[in-house]
């Protein structure tokens, strides 16, 4: 391979002297004779040697060499120099910015052999460059090749877990609450999918459908198809069980809010917290048992349902005031709340008629829609400040904007419920508008 040689020099004699006295030297030789001409062919190619004089009217070779190597760290960069410049060229060596400075005028023979030794060191470190990126490259491929042999390994054990659960039905427990259950099995393997599906449905549990991937299942949400608790593979495409997850929690609506629990044979313990921080209902690694997995869905509802529990009685002696133009929503969240065993609960359908019973009796936390006119929220906080016992604030949207939800933020509100929403979600959101303490849901364990 002929080595390639940039020569930068504002005055053209020099950089024909140069061109002649390393013709014959071996070198594809590339003359520019100023800075900026020369950083477009640095940009354009690597160059084993860069020889720059230094003082020139486009710039100097210092800040030339020090921009090469930035792009190209192998590069063997020489500074030209005079007398006068000595001291900028020693802190440029010793700085890293040059390798080699040159006084002028040079001796040829000296020059030729400097280049050659340059050249060579550039060829030296270029190879064990590429070597060591061809090592990083096979032990990235076997490592990937491995991997992926030990995921076929775990799906073929999870089969054979599946199986033997099959055959021997009458050693599993499954309560009527997981029977009850609307189940996705979302998984690319075929096998597995098919397999636990038809297991699940022979067990009793009816309402079991296998989706081959995050899209299709990502489709059939938006035909409003039902659906409780969401199995889903983490090593999926294009689509990942992390970034199905993401979606689902973006997206909103009904699917935002059901259980997703992550199917994995990744054992690694950084992965694990990084799926439990992108908020995880639960997880199961590969392979796993049919009772681990049943049990596991149990425990995510029996700590929901013990932690509503408490809520609940914290809740009991709130009085609380629900405020929006449409009679269902008001009838809805009203039901919601009573159901929870909150004996005090009142409705109003336009702003005046709140105000009214703000000041006929004590409210504990106002439920405010954001379409409510006549104060609208803005006008009512202003309203609320005038009060000697305010209640707490509780503002609600079916469908709120962008501008709207930022608004909000810009003004300080913290207590913001979109909907839809279940009713846990409502419960959570007035306990924390009345100050009161919410414990948060613990993390999942790992099934099986």
């Amino acid at each position: 391979m002929t080595d390639r040689l940039l020569l930068v020099d504002d005055e053209p004699e020099v950089l024909s002297a140069l061109r002649r006295e390393l013709a014959k030297e071996g070198f594809e030789i590339t003359a520019c004779g100023d800075p900026a001409e020369a950083l477009t062919a640095i940009d354009r190619e690597e160059f084993a040697i860069i020889m720059s004089d230094n003082v020139m009217p486009g710039g100097s070779g210092l800040d030339l060499l020090a921009a090469a190597r930035d792009r190209w760290q192998l590069t063997r960069r020489l500074l030209l120099t005079g007398a006068t410049e000595l001291e900028d060229a020693v802190a440029a060596f010793n700085s890293g910015s040059i390798h080699r400075f040159i006084h002028k005028p040079w001796q040829r023979a000296n020059l030729v052999r400097l280049l050659r030794e340059e050249a060579e060191i550039y060829r030296t470190e270029r190879g064990a460059r590429e070597k060591q990126t061809l090592l990083e490259e096979t032990a990235k491929a076997r490592t990937a090749k491995l991997l992926e042999t030990l995921d076929e390994l775990k799906q073929s054990r999870t089969q054979v877990a599946l199986f033997e659960d099959t055959v021997n039905p009458e050693k599993l427990s499954i309560s009527p609450r997981v029977a009850g259950l609307a189940i996705w099995v979302v998984d690319d393997n075929d096998g597995v999918r098919e397999l636990l599906v038809t297991t699940l449905r022979k067990l009793g549990i009816k309402q079991c459908v296998g989706i081959p991937s995050a899209i299709d299942a990502l489709w059939r949400l938006q035909s409003k198809q039902d659906v409780q608790v969401i199995l889903s593979e983490w090593k999926m495409t294009p689509l990942d069980g992390l970034a199905f997850l993401r979606r689902l929690r973006e997206e909103g609506g009904p699917s935002a809010k059901v259980k997703f629990i992550l199917v994995t044979g990744r054992e690694q313990r950084p992965l694990v917290e990084f799926a439990l921080n992108a908020g995880v209902d639960g997880y199961i690694m590969k392979p796993f048992r049919l009772q681990s997995l049943f049990d596991h869905i149990d425990s995510l509802y029996q700590k929901e349902s013990a932690r509503m529990g408490q809520l609940e009685q914290q809740l009991g002696t709130l009085t609380c005031l629900i405020v929006n133009q449409h009679g269902a929503s008001c009838d809805q969240m009203s039901l919601l709340l009573s159901a929870a065993g909150l004996k005090n609960v009142f409705t109003a359908h336009a702003g005046q008629s709140a105000l009214r019973q703000l000041n006929d009796r004590r409210i504990d936390v106002l439920i405010y829609d954001l379409n409510v006119k006549q104060p609208n929220w803005r006008d009512l906080r202003k309203e609320l400040h005038k009060m000697v016992r305010a209640p707490a604030l509780l503002l609600t949207s079916v469908l709120p904007t962008q501008d709207e939800v930022a608004e909000m933020k810009r003004e300080g509100i913290t207590h913001f419920l979109p909907g839809p929403f279940r009713q846990a979600e409502l419960l959570v959101a007035v306990a924390k508008a009345a100050g009161l303490h919410v414990e948060p849901p613990p993390p999942p364990s790992p099934g099986g």
